[in-house]
């Protein structure tokens, strides 16, 4: 998927990242623990065995009381065709279920230097369970900024690269530090 803008003299290329960075290995404020039988989702540090407790119920209470986690979502899980995660049940009893939670303890929240306001750690958390899913469902950008030189003798465009980046897991952040827009896009011919 290559994507191509311009605008003025500027040359933007938005692509996939082929090889984007687990985010669950950067600094987060949230603890991602993940049960499947198939698949490996979460933080490496935060795995449990789904033995030892019987309910989904059992495991909450156990972040509550022994991690000591303040604010706890569930994680559900779409496995059809490729997997995608969520904070919200996906609606399908066949292809979706519980995998998990995403928590976090008072003592993360200080570390982030964060104000324990419920409504923006729920969102930075929601916010942490979206970049995973662009991570897991191959949705992480790379672009590649360059300036575009006609030749006034023989009309042949020339193209210096100014900046590249990967690991963007939302594309309108290359849009903002860009200063493209969606409208700016290049139809195909």
């Amino acid at each position: 998927m290559e994507r191509i803008f311009e605008k003025g003299n500027k040359v933007l290329t938005i692509n996939i990242d082929e090889n984007p960075m687990d985010p669950r290995e950067n600094e987060n404020l949230g603890h991602m623990i993940c049960v499947h039988k198939r698949y490996d989702l979460g933080d490496s540090d935060e795995k449990f065995d789904m033995d030892t407790i019987s309910c989904w119920d059992d495991l909450e209470a156990y972040l509550k009381f022994q991690k000591k986690a303040k604010y706890i979502l569930p994680l559900y899980l779409y496995d059809h065709s490729g997997i995608t995660i969520s904070t919200n049940p996906f609606g399908c009893r066949w292809d979706s279920c519980q995998v998990g939670f995403i928590y976090c303890t008072e003592e993360d929240i200080k570390a982030m230097g964060m104000e324990d306001k419920e409504n923006d750690i729920v969102e930075a958390l929601i916010g942490e369970v979206k970049e995973y899913d662009a991570y897991i469902t191959g949705m992480v950008y790379e672009f590649t900024l360059e300036d575009k030189h006609v030749c006034k003798c023989c009309k042949a465009e020339k193209y210096e690269v100014i900046e590249t980046g990967g690991n963007y897991y939302d594309i309108n952040i290359i849009f903002e530090e860009t200063g493209f827009e969606e409208s700016d896009e290049i139809e195909e011919s």
